[in-house]
């Protein structure tokens, strides 16, 4: 058991220390004061660990669903107010296909970038995350660079939406 909890340990410091690096180079990109906020639908608990490992500091914020159902109560209580939202696929009580759906109802919400979280990664899985309204897709195990990677595609996509308008 004391082998196990010492990897558990090595295996939470090691997560810490890639998500920092890959933070680091996240908010590089970024201005003084840029705020982003995260809405993060997922129940495994490994990959919380993972998102909620992105440092909470003025650069971005999260919170954390650990279902469908919770993501769009969060969503509609906070109205929308998220530069992002990385969803889980299968969750207990509303899994993410359905939450995706439901938020896409929404017109003005057209736009929210919103990526999958799934240990699915065929052809077809990622092709079916599309169709429901995804942007795009993160396997796992959540690797944070390609976390943090997408998340600045889409974040930057989304805000160069807001510009082209004006």
């Amino acid at each position: 058991k004391w082998i196990n909890k010492i990897q558990s340990f090595l295996a939470k410091k090691d997560i810490e220390f890639a998500i920092e690096q890959s933070y680091q180079e996240f908010i590089d990109g970024m201005k003084e004061d840029d705020i982003r906020k995260v809405l993060v639908a997922e129940d495994h608990a490994v990959n919380i660990a993972v998102t909620e490992g992105m440092p909470r500091t003025h650069k971005i914020t999260a919170d954390i669903a650990k279902n469908g159902q919770e993501a769009i109560d969060l969503y509609q209580q906070h109205e929308g107010n998220y530069d992002i939202v990385l969803m889980d696929c299968q969750m207990p009580v509303m899994d993410g296909y359905t939450a995706t759906r439901k938020i896409r109802e929404q017109k003005k919400f057209k736009d929210l970038p919103i990526i999958a979280l799934t240990a699915n990664a065929m052809k077809q899985d990622i092709e079916k995350v599309l169709t429901v309204g995804m942007n795009d897709h993160i396997a796992k195990p959540i690797n944070p660079d390609v976390m943090f990677q997408t998340m600045t595609k889409w974040i930057q996509t989304k805000w160069q939406v807001c510009f082209d308008i004006l």
